[in-house]
């Protein structure tokens, strides 16, 4: 039975936030629906290298690291951050980002269950 998309919407916006927090960024709320997903992250003092591998992971994690069969959801940040930057940046976001990824996959998988069950989250944001 092949998985439906809202798995692998939650595994995309999950490697999104786990990498955005591995880098210390705060990650705001995650939602997903029917067909897209987002992840809200708080990116104040980003570097270039960092937004592109945060972009990058969601993408790289389906088609690498993820629990379901890859499908290509056209990740609108992904096309996005190239337009802006170019693909230089991404490719070399990637090797980044997979390290991440790999190391951090467990994590990723169980926030993708709680993302996938809730549809939703909010997250609560440290006293500045």
């Amino acid at each position: 039975m092949r998985p439906g998309p809202s798995r692998v919407l939650a595994e995309h916006e999950a490697a999104h936030a786990v990498v955005a927090r591995h880098f210390g960024f705060d990650v705001v709320s995650i939602v997903i629906g029917e067909q897209r997903g987002f992840t809200e992250w708080r990116n104040v003092g980003a570097e270039l290298w960092q937004q592109a591998a945060i972009t990058a992971a969601g993408d790289l994690f389906n088609r690498e690291c993820g629990s379901v069969p890859y499908i290509n959801y056209g990740c609108g940040d992904l096309k996005r951050f190239e337009e802006e930057h170019g693909l230089a940046q991404l490719w070399d976001a990637n090797r980044a980002a997979r390290s991440i990824l790999t190391q951090r996959r467990r994590a990723i998988l169980t926030l993708a269950d709680r993302i996938q069950r809730e549809r939703s989250i909010r997250f609560e944001q440290a006293a500045a």
